[in-house]
Protein backbone atom coordinates (compact mmCIF):
# COMPACT_ATOMS: atom_id res chain seq x y z
CA UNK A 1 0.00 0.00 0.00
CA UNK A 2 2.90 2.36 0.70
CA UNK A 3 4.08 1.65 -3.01
CA UNK A 4 0.58 1.63 -4.52
CA UNK A 5 -0.59 4.60 -2.13
CA UNK A 6 -3.70 2.68 -1.86
CA UNK A 7 -3.69 2.13 2.07
CA UNK A 8 -5.81 3.43 4.30
CA UNK A 9 -4.51 4.69 7.96
CA UNK A 10 -5.26 1.82 9.41
CA UNK A 11 -4.10 -1.03 6.84
CA UNK A 12 -1.67 -3.93 7.72
CA UNK A 13 1.89 -4.25 6.93
CA UNK A 14 2.30 -7.17 4.21
CA UNK A 15 6.45 -8.14 4.12
CA UNK A 16 7.39 -10.73 1.34
CA UNK A 17 10.66 -12.03 1.87
CA UNK A 18 12.60 -13.50 -1.20
CA UNK A 19 15.56 -15.86 -0.40
CA UNK A 20 17.17 -18.48 -1.88
CA UNK A 21 17.15 -20.52 0.57
CA UNK A 22 15.63 -24.05 0.25
CA UNK A 23 14.45 -24.85 3.16
CA UNK A 24 10.74 -24.65 2.80
CA UNK A 25 8.83 -21.62 3.51
CA UNK A 26 6.48 -23.21 6.65
CA UNK A 27 10.26 -23.94 8.28
CA UNK A 28 11.36 -20.42 7.89
CA UNK A 29 8.27 -19.20 9.43
CA UNK A 30 8.28 -21.77 12.79
CA UNK A 31 11.81 -19.96 12.73
CA UNK A 32 10.19 -15.98 12.67
CA UNK A 33 7.84 -17.08 14.92
CA UNK A 34 10.23 -18.21 17.65
CA UNK A 35 12.09 -14.81 16.94
CA UNK A 36 8.35 -12.52 17.19
CA UNK A 37 7.21 -14.43 20.32
CA UNK A 38 10.73 -13.40 21.59
CA UNK A 39 10.06 -9.53 20.82
CA UNK A 40 6.71 -9.56 22.51
CA UNK A 41 4.61 -10.16 19.41
CA UNK A 42 0.86 -10.92 20.00
CA UNK A 43 -1.49 -13.30 18.13
CA UNK A 44 1.14 -15.25 16.21
CA UNK A 45 -0.10 -17.85 13.68
CA UNK A 46 1.42 -19.73 10.78
CA UNK A 47 -1.21 -20.86 8.27
CA UNK A 48 -1.12 -22.58 5.26
CA UNK A 49 -4.14 -21.35 2.61
CA UNK A 50 -4.62 -24.23 0.33
CA UNK A 51 -6.67 -22.09 -1.73
CA UNK A 52 -3.83 -19.69 -2.29
CA UNK A 53 -0.85 -22.31 -1.77
CA UNK A 54 0.83 -19.43 0.09
CA UNK A 55 1.92 -19.88 3.50
CA UNK A 56 1.87 -16.95 5.61
CA UNK A 57 2.82 -15.72 9.20
CA UNK A 58 0.62 -13.30 10.88
CA UNK A 59 0.71 -11.45 14.30
CA UNK A 60 -0.17 -8.06 15.65
CA UNK A 61 2.43 -5.26 16.88
CA UNK A 62 0.93 -3.96 20.21
CA UNK A 63 3.80 -1.17 20.47
CA UNK A 64 3.33 -0.11 16.72
CA UNK A 65 -0.60 -1.38 17.08
CA UNK A 66 -0.65 -2.98 13.44
CA UNK A 67 -1.50 -6.16 12.08
CA UNK A 68 1.76 -7.62 10.44
CA UNK A 69 1.86 -10.79 7.52
CA UNK A 70 4.72 -12.57 6.23
CA UNK A 71 5.49 -14.35 3.34
CA UNK A 72 8.20 -16.41 2.05
CA UNK A 73 9.61 -16.06 -1.82
CA UNK A 74 5.47 -15.27 -2.90
CA UNK A 75 5.86 -13.47 -6.05
CA UNK A 76 2.44 -12.87 -6.78
CA UNK A 77 1.88 -10.50 -4.17
CA UNK A 78 4.68 -8.15 -6.08
CA UNK A 79 3.06 -8.82 -9.38
CA UNK A 80 -0.36 -8.27 -7.58
CA UNK A 81 1.28 -4.58 -6.55
CA UNK A 82 2.59 -4.31 -10.04
CA UNK A 83 -1.22 -4.64 -11.11
CA UNK A 84 -2.54 -2.26 -8.83
CA UNK A 85 0.32 0.10 -9.89
CA UNK A 86 -0.67 -0.32 -13.43
CA UNK A 87 -4.05 0.48 -13.14
CA UNK A 88 -3.73 3.79 -11.34
CA UNK A 89 -0.92 5.28 -13.57
CA UNK A 90 -4.06 4.22 -16.43
CA UNK A 91 -6.81 5.74 -14.43
CA UNK A 92 -7.00 8.16 -11.28
CA UNK A 93 -10.39 7.55 -10.30
CA UNK A 94 -8.74 3.56 -9.43
CA UNK A 95 -6.89 4.77 -6.83
CA UNK A 96 -10.11 6.76 -5.41
CA UNK A 97 -12.82 4.11 -5.79
CA UNK A 98 -9.85 1.83 -4.44
CA UNK A 99 -9.83 3.40 -1.25
CA UNK A 100 -13.41 4.51 -0.80
CA UNK A 101 -14.56 0.42 -0.90
CA UNK A 102 -11.48 -0.98 1.32
CA UNK A 103 -13.04 2.08 4.03
CA UNK A 104 -16.33 0.26 2.88
CA UNK A 105 -15.37 -3.21 3.62
CA UNK A 106 -13.53 -2.92 6.91
CA UNK A 107 -16.30 -0.37 8.38
CA UNK A 108 -18.38 -3.30 7.34
CA UNK A 109 -16.71 -6.34 8.86
CA UNK A 110 -16.85 -7.92 5.27
CA UNK A 111 -12.77 -7.49 5.01
CA UNK A 112 -11.71 -10.46 7.04
CA UNK A 113 -9.74 -12.79 4.61
CA UNK A 114 -8.52 -15.47 6.34
CA UNK A 115 -9.34 -19.16 7.41
CA UNK A 116 -11.41 -18.33 10.55
CA UNK A 117 -13.23 -15.68 9.66
CA UNK A 118 -14.09 -17.13 6.28
CA UNK A 119 -14.51 -13.88 4.33
CA UNK A 120 -12.94 -12.34 1.36
CA UNK A 121 -9.83 -9.48 1.58
CA UNK A 122 -9.54 -6.65 0.56
CA UNK A 123 -6.69 -8.10 -2.34
CA UNK A 124 -10.58 -10.27 -3.86
CA UNK A 125 -12.61 -6.59 -3.39
CA UNK A 126 -9.72 -4.94 -5.96
CA UNK A 127 -10.23 -7.91 -8.15
CA UNK A 128 -13.78 -7.24 -8.33
CA UNK A 129 -13.42 -3.41 -8.77
CA UNK A 130 -10.66 -4.14 -11.90
CA UNK A 131 -13.25 -6.64 -13.51
CA UNK A 132 -15.92 -3.95 -13.10
CA UNK A 133 -14.07 -1.30 -14.54
CA UNK A 134 -12.97 -3.26 -17.63
CA UNK A 135 -16.56 -4.25 -18.27
CA UNK A 136 -17.82 -1.07 -18.57
CA UNK A 137 -18.75 0.98 -22.20
CA UNK A 138 -16.38 2.34 -23.00
CA UNK A 139 -13.93 0.12 -21.03
CA UNK A 140 -11.83 2.25 -18.06
CA UNK A 141 -9.31 -0.72 -17.57
CA UNK A 142 -7.72 -3.06 -19.83
CA UNK A 143 -7.77 -6.82 -19.01
CA UNK A 144 -4.54 -8.30 -17.09
CA UNK A 145 -3.39 -10.60 -20.39
CA UNK A 146 -3.01 -7.64 -22.51
CA UNK A 147 -0.38 -6.42 -20.01
CA UNK A 148 1.00 -9.24 -18.81
CA UNK A 149 4.40 -8.25 -20.28
CA UNK A 150 4.42 -5.02 -18.52
CA UNK A 151 3.70 -7.02 -15.45
CA UNK A 152 6.86 -8.81 -16.29
CA UNK A 153 9.01 -6.31 -17.05
CA UNK A 154 7.97 -3.92 -14.30
CA UNK A 155 8.77 -6.75 -11.94
CA UNK A 156 11.99 -7.89 -12.80
CA UNK A 157 12.36 -3.99 -12.81
CA UNK A 158 11.70 -3.77 -9.13
CA UNK A 159 13.49 -6.57 -8.11
CA UNK A 160 16.67 -5.33 -9.51
CA UNK A 161 16.04 -2.57 -7.53
CA UNK A 162 15.72 -4.07 -4.04
CA UNK A 163 18.81 -6.30 -4.72
CA UNK A 164 20.81 -2.74 -5.02
CA UNK A 165 18.74 -1.28 -2.15
CA UNK A 166 17.89 1.75 -4.40
CA UNK A 167 13.62 0.33 -4.56
CA UNK A 168 12.46 3.35 -2.07
CA UNK A 169 15.08 6.22 -3.90
CA UNK A 170 13.52 5.72 -7.34
CA UNK A 171 12.07 8.82 -9.07
CA UNK A 172 7.89 7.79 -8.78
CA UNK A 173 6.82 10.45 -11.35
CA UNK A 174 9.58 9.43 -13.85
CA UNK A 175 8.00 5.48 -13.12
CA UNK A 176 5.10 6.86 -14.06
CA UNK A 177 5.45 8.55 -17.20
CA UNK A 178 7.77 4.99 -18.24
CA UNK A 179 4.75 3.29 -17.67
CA UNK A 180 2.31 5.59 -19.92
CA UNK A 181 4.73 5.64 -22.37
CA UNK A 182 4.60 1.71 -22.42
CA UNK A 183 0.57 1.24 -22.72
CA UNK A 184 -1.41 1.83 -25.61
CA UNK A 185 -5.19 2.54 -23.88
CA UNK A 186 -6.64 5.69 -24.28
CA UNK A 187 -9.42 5.50 -22.14
CA UNK A 188 -13.13 7.50 -23.39
CA UNK A 189 -15.54 6.46 -20.28
CA UNK A 190 -15.89 9.88 -18.65
CA UNK A 191 -18.30 8.51 -15.56
CA UNK A 192 -16.83 10.14 -12.13
CA UNK A 193 -16.17 8.78 -9.16
CA UNK A 194 -19.65 8.46 -7.34
CA UNK A 195 -21.69 7.22 -10.38
CA UNK A 196 -18.91 3.99 -10.31
CA UNK A 197 -19.32 3.17 -7.19
CA UNK A 198 -22.84 2.94 -7.11
CA UNK A 199 -22.54 0.73 -10.10
CA UNK A 200 -19.90 -1.49 -8.53
CA UNK A 201 -22.68 -1.84 -5.75
CA UNK A 202 -25.40 -2.49 -7.76
CA UNK A 203 -23.40 -4.43 -10.57
CA UNK A 204 -22.40 -7.36 -7.58
CA UNK A 205 -25.21 -6.83 -5.01
CA UNK A 206 -28.12 -7.54 -8.03
CA UNK A 207 -26.56 -8.00 -11.24
CA UNK A 208 -23.62 -10.68 -11.78
CA UNK A 209 -24.19 -14.43 -12.05
CA UNK A 210 -22.90 -15.71 -9.13
CA UNK A 211 -24.88 -19.49 -9.39
CA UNK A 212 -22.57 -20.18 -12.97
CA UNK A 213 -20.19 -17.77 -13.48
CA UNK A 214 -16.72 -16.42 -12.90
CA UNK A 215 -15.15 -13.27 -12.38
CA UNK A 216 -12.19 -13.25 -14.64
CA UNK A 217 -10.31 -9.47 -14.60
CA UNK A 218 -7.08 -11.82 -16.33
CA UNK A 219 -9.60 -11.96 -19.72
CA UNK A 220 -11.59 -8.77 -18.88
CA UNK A 221 -14.76 -11.17 -19.06
CA UNK A 222 -17.00 -13.63 -17.28
CA UNK A 223 -16.15 -17.48 -17.60
CA UNK A 224 -18.85 -19.82 -16.62
CA UNK A 225 -17.91 -22.25 -13.46
CA UNK A 226 -17.70 -25.48 -15.42
CA UNK A 227 -15.06 -24.07 -17.65
CA UNK A 228 -13.04 -23.68 -14.75
CA UNK A 229 -14.22 -26.75 -12.56
CA UNK A 230 -15.29 -24.58 -10.10
CA UNK A 231 -18.82 -25.50 -9.60
CA UNK A 232 -18.93 -26.21 -6.45
CA UNK A 233 -17.93 -22.78 -5.19
CA UNK A 234 -20.33 -20.31 -4.19
CA UNK A 235 -18.59 -17.03 -5.02
CA UNK A 236 -15.25 -17.66 -7.78
CA UNK A 237 -12.81 -14.92 -8.06
CA UNK A 238 -10.19 -15.82 -10.91
CA UNK A 239 -6.98 -15.01 -9.58
CA UNK A 240 -5.38 -13.06 -12.24
CA UNK A 241 -1.93 -13.64 -11.71
CA UNK A 242 -2.34 -17.69 -10.91
CA UNK A 243 -5.63 -18.27 -12.70
CA UNK A 244 -6.03 -21.54 -10.87
CA UNK A 245 -6.85 -20.03 -7.44
CA UNK A 246 -10.30 -19.08 -6.89
CA UNK A 247 -10.05 -16.32 -4.16
CA UNK A 248 -13.56 -16.69 -3.37
CA UNK A 249 -13.17 -20.88 -2.66
CA UNK A 250 -12.89 -19.85 1.12
CA UNK A 251 -16.35 -18.53 1.76
CA UNK A 252 -18.69 -20.42 3.91
CA UNK A 253 -22.61 -19.32 2.54
CA UNK A 254 -23.52 -17.17 5.35
CA UNK A 255 -20.55 -15.18 4.84
CA UNK A 256 -21.36 -14.93 0.96
CA UNK A 257 -24.97 -14.41 1.69
CA UNK A 258 -23.89 -11.24 3.89
CA UNK A 259 -21.23 -10.03 1.18
CA UNK A 260 -24.06 -10.15 -1.31
CA UNK A 261 -26.56 -8.11 1.05
CA UNK A 262 -23.71 -5.63 2.01
CA UNK A 263 -23.28 -4.63 -1.85
CA UNK A 264 -27.39 -4.82 -1.98
CA UNK A 265 -27.56 -2.44 1.06
CA UNK A 266 -24.63 -0.18 -0.36
CA UNK A 267 -26.56 0.37 -3.58
CA UNK A 268 -30.28 1.03 -1.81
CA UNK A 269 -28.54 3.46 0.67
CA UNK A 270 -26.65 5.82 -1.68
CA UNK A 271 -29.40 5.77 -4.03
CA UNK A 272 -33.63 5.13 -2.70
CA UNK A 273 -32.50 6.98 0.43
CA UNK A 274 -29.88 8.98 -0.39
CA UNK A 275 -27.68 8.40 2.39
CA UNK A 276 -24.23 9.58 3.04
CA UNK A 277 -21.27 7.01 2.04
CA UNK A 278 -19.22 7.62 4.61
CA UNK A 279 -21.67 8.36 7.51
CA UNK A 280 -24.38 6.31 6.78
CA UNK A 281 -23.13 3.51 4.03
CA UNK A 282 -19.99 3.20 5.77
CA UNK A 283 -21.21 3.31 9.94
CA UNK A 284 -19.56 0.48 11.37
CA UNK A 285 -21.60 -3.07 11.55
CA UNK A 286 -24.10 -2.61 14.14
CA UNK A 287 -27.53 -2.82 12.74
CA UNK A 288 -27.47 -6.75 13.22
CA UNK A 289 -23.96 -9.58 12.20
CA UNK A 290 -24.34 -11.91 9.23
CA UNK A 291 -22.01 -13.77 10.60
CA UNK A 292 -23.23 -15.61 13.51
CA UNK A 293 -20.74 -16.34 16.43
CA UNK A 294 -21.22 -20.01 16.34
CA UNK A 295 -19.44 -22.08 13.41
CA UNK A 296 -22.78 -23.25 12.18
CA UNK A 297 -25.55 -21.06 9.78
CA UNK A 298 -29.32 -20.43 11.35
CA UNK A 299 -31.55 -23.17 10.92
CA UNK A 300 -33.51 -20.91 8.53
CA UNK A 301 -31.88 -20.37 5.05
CA UNK A 302 -34.34 -17.23 4.66
CA UNK A 303 -33.03 -15.46 7.71
CA UNK A 304 -30.39 -13.49 5.89
CA UNK A 305 -32.84 -12.22 3.16
CA UNK A 306 -35.77 -11.24 5.90
CA UNK A 307 -33.11 -9.28 8.11
CA UNK A 308 -32.24 -7.25 4.79
CA UNK A 309 -36.20 -6.76 3.97
CA UNK A 310 -36.67 -5.88 7.86
CA UNK A 311 -34.12 -2.89 7.48
CA UNK A 312 -34.99 -2.18 4.19
CA UNK A 313 -38.44 -1.45 5.80
CA UNK A 314 -37.13 0.65 8.55
CA UNK A 315 -35.36 2.66 5.77
CA UNK A 316 -38.71 3.62 4.62
CA UNK A 317 -40.62 4.33 7.90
Amino acid sequence: SLYTQLGLKNSDLDICILTECKEDSKGILEKLKVIFTNLGMKNIVINYAVHTKVCLCTFFDEKEQIDVDISINCEGLLKNVQLFKICDVIDERFRVLVIAIKYWIKQRGIDKGNTVDRMINSYSYILLLIYFLQIQQPPILPNVESIKDLLKERNEHDKNLMESEMFWFKDQEQENKIIKNQLNFPCTNKNNVGRLLVDYFEYFGFEFNYENDVISSRLGHSLTKKEKHWEKSLMCIEDPIYSDINKGNILYPWCYEGIINEFKLAFIKTTEFQKDFIQEVCQPLKEFNYLPPLIYPPIDKFYKRQLLENYVKTLKD
